[in-house]
């Protein structure tokens, strides 16, 4: 295991953790929302024996700083975050991208972006914000039907894309509290013993990934068609992402595999052998 800091183009500082053999293909694992890389500790540790996987705090979350000026949790400076990564353990080398709820959000803009670095991209429940902007749009009446069912489900949106509201409700002991018993209860995590430290921290401040992002890219979705081959495993049990949402996907990724797994959204928490053996077949490398 191998820990160290990477600085953004923005300036922001990012914590870094390595694991796995040197000359081992690498994976890139980025989280969502409001967890850090340590919410992938049960798949990592099946990874391993296979993969170097290389994995970060999110700017705004756990070890990484939080940073306050306008605009700092945009797409694009997402992008950049992930790029510094590569470039400090990647250089020369493309990756199997896996990002989760926003972590896979953002990780979409990453394979369109710096899709030269990107040998494949597994999505877990977090889809393309543009992706479902422009369904949103479509003359296809079934389309924005499951983009509708999608948004009905995201309720809680509105109040994350506020911030001063955000700041006032998810940065209480009682949403901590209210958090931990919903994995444990809601999502069969019943192992989970605590939260990460700067788990209210984390929250308040990952809440601008929320106000930077969504409306602006519901609003005026861009063309973000996506050349690497993509693998989108889809939790059937998800109360935040319609698992229908996957039908989407197909106009945008013509590369695309789809995985059902019977399973709830934190199912890193519950599912890690069946997400490992998944993520490891994809492509079939080693």
């Amino acid at each position: 295991m191998a820990l160290s800091r990477v600085e953004s183009r923005d300036g922001t500082r990012l914590h870094v953790r390595v694991d796995g053999p040197d000359d081992a293909p690498p994976m890139l694992l980025v989280h969502g929302y409001p967890d850090t890389h340590a919410v992938y500790d049960r798949l990592v540790a099946r990874l391993v024996p296979h993969r170097r996987v290389i994995r970060y705090d999110v700017r705004g979350a756990g070890g990484s700083d939080r940073p306050t000026a306008e605009g700092a949790y945009r797409l694009d400076r997402l992008v950049d975050d992930a790029e510094a990564v590569l470039d400090a353990f990647a250089p020369r080398q493309r990756v199997h991208l896996v990002g989760h709820d926003w972590g896979s959000i953002q990780a979409f803009e990453v394979a369109y972006r710096l899709a030269s670095r990107i040998e494949r991209f597994t999505s877990l429940s977090g889809p393309c914000l543009d992706h479902i902007g422009s369904a949103l749009r479509a003359s296809d009446r079934e389309a924005r039907a499951l983009v509708r069912d999608q948004l009905l489900r995201s309720w809680y949106i509105g109040v994350l894309a506020n911030p001063a509201l955000a700041g006032r409700l998810v940065g209480t002991p009682a949403f901590a509290a209210r958090f931990l018993e919903a994995l444990r209860t809601e999502e069969g995590a019943t192992d989970v013993a605590a939260l990460a430290p700067t788990f209210s921290e984390d929250a308040v401040a990952g809440a601008r990934l929320y106000a930077d992002n969504v409306p602006a890219r519901l609003r005026a979705p861009r063309a973000r068609p996506i050349h690497v081959p993509v693998q989108l495993l889809v939790a059937t049990r998800d109360r935040f992402v319609s698992p229908r949402i996957a039908e989407v996907l197909p106009r945008f990724a013509p590369d695309l595999r789809v995985e059902r797994i019977d399973a709830t959204h934190w199912c890193l928490l519950t599912h890690p052998d069946e997400l490992a053996t998944r993520i490891l077949s994809f492509g079939q490398v080693g």
